[in-house]
């Protein structure tokens, strides 16, 4: 596989599990019901809302809810408990001891906490770039031609490593950029494909 300057990441479900995210749900769909997380995405719009009050100020103008169900959903709106996937720091620092850049873009709902250094990869990412900061979220082609002027690198120089098709593969493919599935149950037919991060120190 060609050199690369740039290693762009996808966040949840390529470097960090979703299981507290998981959780999250099914509190608030049992309090709320299920249309409640569907009023909250508003088709992908809470990532581009710039704070969570006013996500809820957004939510709260559809539904009533009691103060108790509004800390259910600021919950769910900050990512309260999410934990690195075990391949993602030695893989990380490989990377990193071999000079790429390592970006992340993330589609994400607004959050008051620092995720990159909850996660205790903060010293490893080179720059983050979450959907609600950018006013943009993937699969759209802005939101990755957003982060390679910032960085400051070509197309040519990028590659996207992500878990879904549609948000990272694509996303990254419309831009020009080379993109790599990661396909941890190996039930999708692509190429370039890994099932474990560590592939990645085979292949780059």
């Amino acid at each position: 596989m060609k050199k690369y300057k740039l290693i762009i990441f996808d966040l949840i479900d390529t470097l960090a599990n979703s299981d507290g995210i998981v959780k999250a749900t099914e509190l608030l769909e049992k309090d709320l019901g299920k249309e409640s997380i569907k009023l909250l995405i508003d088709d992908g719009q809470i990532d581009k809302e710039p704070t969570v009050n006013s996500v809820i100020c957004k939510f709260k103008k559809k539904r009533s809810i009691t103060n108790e169900q509004e800390k259910l959903v600021r919950q769910w709106v900050e990512w309260s408990d999410i934990s690195l996937y075990e391949d993602a720091i030695q893989v990380l620092k490989y990377l990193k001891s071999k000079g790429y850049r390592i970006a992340i873009i993330s589609n994400s709902p607004p959050t008051s906490k620092d995720t990159i250094n909850d996660l205790g990869i903060k010293n490893m990412i080179d720059n983050s770039f979450f959907s609600f900061e950018t006013g943009y979220r993937k699969p759209e082609k802005e939101i990755f031609e957003f982060v390679l002027n910032k960085i400051g690198v070509d197309p040519k120089d990028a590659v996207m490593i992500g878990d879904s098709m549609k948000n990272d593969i694509l996303g990254a493919q419309s831009a020009n950029i080379d993109a790599i599935l990661l396909n941890r149950k190996n039930n999708i037919d692509f190429k370039p494909k890994i099932t474990s991060l560590t592939d990645l120190m085979v292949i780059l």
